[in-house]
């Protein structure tokens, strides 16, 4: 793990705190995360299956929990490997029932889950 990822204490949180621009308007969001190799990984909905604040090399903001300092970063879509790995890690860290309660709450709201790198 990169030196500036251990200043940002994660491991003991069970949500992260993102922030992102939009249309003008900056949003935050709590997201399940694990963080692996350097690169956290998140699970965002996307809206009508697309992350239109995702462009390449997206700058986000994220913090460990409320009232923590903000650490400026990158995002992007993970891969198809990284996908499929972060996906598994979410399931070990939030439990198989978790994670389908989160795939179940998003097919209802007709949106699409997205895993999404973040390099901080």
């Amino acid at each position: 793990m990169r030196d500036d990822m251990r200043q940002l204490p994660i491991a003991e949180q069970y949500y992260l705190d993102l922030e992102f621009r939009q249309q003008g308007g900056r949003y935050q969001a709590a997201v399940p995360f694990v963080a692996e190799g350097g690169v956290v990984y998140a699970l965002v909905t996307a809206e009508g299956g697309r992350l239109p604040w995702l462009q390449p090399a997206s700058r986000v903001r994220v913090a460990a929990a409320a009232g923590q300092p903000w650490q400026e970063g990158r995002a992007r879509l993970a891969w198809e490997v990284e996908r499929d790995r972060a996906l598994a890690l979410l399931r070990r860290k939030y439990g198989l029932a978790r994670v389908l309660w989160v795939r179940l709450r998003a097919w209802l709201e007709r949106r699409r889950l997205a895993v999404v790198a973040l390099h901080v």
